[in-house]
């Protein structure tokens, strides 16, 4: 039988709870000011939001679900700080520094590196590579590669190639 409480409690997203505090995030050593870091407070819950639906369907485990929100919240806020160095100064709220257009930015940062973290986590093994196709080392330059031109296709009732050994030149 089915455990109700269970079935029905969703994944809560990681927290930084166990590093022991919050990490600061810095601009080239120095701490952000009040507008930066309202920013970066907007931008790591919209990336946290974003992530999230990844992470409850275990696409991305904890893990990597902290890289992806590490990096992405790197990347949005070096891209956002080029274009408004004094953070977000207004008090409207996370909804009006976060436009559609934004979001939709953050959203195709945040799936590039959930691409590359579950690309990453699936490398293939060496038994893999030779059963697609791909030759290992042992196999280069063996007698059965393929030729580099495409032959035409032979006759029907054509003998099959053979291999001529090189006969010395008789002599006369």
């Amino acid at each position: 039988p089915s455990d109700p409480k269970r079935s029905a409690t969703k994944r809560k997203a990681p927290d930084d709870d166990d590093k022991g505090g919050e990490e600061v995030f810095k601009i080239d050593g120095k701490p952000l000011t009040e507008g930066q870091a309202r920013m970066h407070r907007y931008i790591v819950a919209c990336i946290k939001e974003i992530i999230q639906p990844f992470y409850e369907t275990r696409r991305v485990n904890r893990d990597q679900f902290k890289d992806v929100a590490r990096r992405s919240t790197e990347k949005v806020m070096k891209e956002e700080l080029k274009h408004n160095p004094d953070g977000v100064t207004s008090q409207g709220g996370m909804s009006s520094f976060l436009s559609s257009s934004r979001k939709s930015n953050i959203t195709k940062v945040v799936d590039t590196y959930v691409q590359i973290v579950a690309k990453a986590s699936k490398k293939p093994k060496e038994g893999k590579r030779e059963a697609k196709g791909v030759e290992s080392s042992e196999n280069k330059g063996s007698e059965t590669d393929t030729p580099s031109k495409p032959q035409p296709p032979k006759p029907e009732g054509a003998l099959p190639d053979l291999e001529v050994a090189e006969q010395p030149a008789a002599q006369s």
